[in-house]
């Protein structure tokens, strides 16, 4: 997660070019690191040379998370999304405390008009860690997406019971802004 964050910082800063040539030397220096070619991949403006990075990654190692995840991203730009649906799943499978993974999955999701498995599975997030509220807007989210009224008031329940643990005033400030989200989602509907 947070390389991908550095990778939008050093875009942002209009880094891209000297960003690149460092991953370029350092592929050089390690040139089977599945997931070094993948964040390589993630950074080039060409598609092409971005994907057979991304296809000797897998090669590498079919379990590296980042480069299902660079799979998923290229194929949705591709607008591809039955197969970036299945690449970010993997990513998923292989990565399911990575916020950005789940991110990618909801757009996918919502792009393809396949949200009950992103449903079932921040869901699942959700109450394995119910007083996380990043988790809990994320699932409001998709349900909005989806439709789903009723599923989206039974989610703010229970986004407003981990609300109620919050004792710190900064915590308290992100759980009002938190409640204003889930209403705004419901009232969207």
């Amino acid at each position: 997660v947070w390389h991908r964050a550095w990778q939008d910082l050093r875009c942002s800063l209009g880094e891209e070019e000297a960003m690149i040539d460092e991953y370029r030397a350092l592929q050089v220096a390690t040139p089977d690191d599945a997931t070094l070619l993948a964040l390589l991949a993630r950074s080039l403006p060409d598609r092409r040379e971005a994907d057979g990075l991304v296809t000797r990654a897998l090669e590498l190692d079919p379990g590296c998370a980042q480069a299902w995840l660079s799979r998923a991203w290229s194929l949705s730009v591709q607008a591809d999304w039955p197969a970036a649906s299945k690449a970010v799943w993997r990513a998923v499978a292989l990565a399911p405390a990575d916020a950005r993974v789940k991110e990618l999955a909801r757009d996918i999701a919502a792009a393809s008009g396949e949200l009950s498995q992103l449903v079932d599975t921040l869901e699942a997030d959700a109450q394995a860690r119910p007083t996380e509220l990043f988790r809990w807007l994320a699932l409001a989210e998709a349900l909005s997406v989806d439709g789903r009224v009723e599923s989206l008031s039974r989610s703010r329940e229970r986004l407003n019971a981990a609300l109620a643990t919050y004792d710190d005033p900064r915590a308290r400030a992100a759980a009002a802004w938190a409640e204003f989200q889930a209403c705004y989602l419901i009232g969207r509907l």
